[in-house]
């Protein structure tokens, strides 16, 4: 009996087991997990960049408006010599006169003569600047608009823009460049590298430098780089020397501060600095065209409006003032050579003899 319990206990126990493992086989293994797929990279996208809008291209100040490079400007002109320029960026910002500086010029009635530069400094949100000298009436007024940032220039000419200049003598007296900055003129005279300055009321009375004074300006070099020039006393004037190398057609102040009467007129600019000395091909403001303004730094300069170029007397003009025919005062040498053959003998145009041939006879 002992036995046979042995064998069943035996035969439980494998019987157990054995069911034990079909359930194992039989219970379903899980799948392994699904990945998915590797996303593609992918690649940024550009975004478009929002086009220059303009708060209003109208007029807000009873000037006219003109879209120059990438600013709008509107040039208002008033009484007593007085012209304002308002400078906006898009959506109407006002943009810093440090990184935005305007040249302009006024072309005067006779074609020929040198167009007039307008002095401007900053004032209440604007650039203002006075024309003197001029007779009351229309002319044409080129501006320029520097961008510093990337050195690009655009410019436009306001045709027929009524102007009421102030009265004032321009003429130097010291043989330089009168400008007028409000109720000043500043003459500046300069010889090789060496700059003088004078200060005068608009009646042309001498302003001290105790009353009227320029601390330095800034001049741009030949290379391309810049040097600030501080100015001394000089008994009723004012004195500088530029040490680096200039560039005699394009040397000119990018900035200077003008105090007069505790009045502060800054970052003024004076588009040429002339030397009297050297001979200079004169300009002038020729009618307004659509042509692209080369930049002299070698960068692109950006959009252009209208353009009003400045170009000498054209070649073929010099040319015809070279090649002139012999006037009948002067001979060649030809003529001279054809005389001593003659033995000096020549006729008047009445058929007489003169000089030796009234001896002769």
């Amino acid at each position: 009996m002992e036995i046979k319990r042995v064998w069943i206990i035996i035969g439980t126990l494998l019987l157990f087991a054995a069911c034990q493992t079909e359930t194992e086989e039989a219970a379903p293994v899980p799948a392994p997990p699904t990945l998915a797929p590797p996303m593609p990279a992918t690649q940024p996208v550009a975004q478009p960049q929002p086009s220059v809008v303009f708060a209003s291209a109208e007029p807000q100040h009873g000037g006219t408006t003109q879209k120059i490079g990438n600013y709008m400007v509107e040039l208002a002109t008033g009484t007593e010599g007085k012209m304002d320029v308002y400078v906006q960026k898009h959506e109407g910002a006002i943009p810093s006169f440090e990184d935005v500086q305007l040249e302009m010029a006024v072309q005067p009635k006779d074609p020929n003569a040198e167009p007039r530069d307008v002095i401007f400094y900053p004032k209440d949100g604007k650039l203002q600047g006075t024309v003197a000298g001029l007779e009351k009436g229309a002319y044409d007024v080129n501006v320029k608009v520097f961008e510093i940032a990337n050195e690009s220039m655009a410019e436009h000419t306001f045709t027929n823009v009524a102007l009421d200049p102030v009265q004032t003598e321009l003429k130097p007296k010291h043989k330089g460049e009168v400008k007028v900055i409000d109720k000043t003129k500043m003459e500046v005279v300069r010889k090789d590298k060496d700059v003088k300055i004078w200060l005068r009321d608009l009646e042309g009375n001498k302003l001290p430098p105790d009353q009227a004074t320029i601390d330095a300006f800034v001049v741009n070099l030949k290379d391309g780089t810049k040097e600030t020039v501080k100015t001394e006393v000089k008994g009723d004037h004012l004195e500088a020397k530029i040490n680096g190398d200039i560039d005699e057609e394009t040397i000119k102040i990018l900035s200077t501060d003008l105090k007069v009467a505790g009045q502060d007129y800054t970052k003024l600019r004076l588009p040429r600095l002339i030397d009297r000395a050297v001979p200079r091909k004169r300009s002038r403001i020729l009618p307004t065209s659509s042509a692209a303004i080369p930049s002299t730094t070698g960068k692109p300069t950006g959009a252009i409006s209208t353009i009003g170029l400045k170009t000498a007397v054209p070649a073929n003009v010099a040319q015809d003032r070279v090649h002139r025919k012999p006037s009948k005062r002067g001979q060649t040498s030809d003529a001279k050579k054809a005389e001593d053959k003659t033995g000096g003998r020549r006729h008047s145009k009445k058929g007489g003899k003169t000089g030796k041939a009234k001896k002769a006879q």
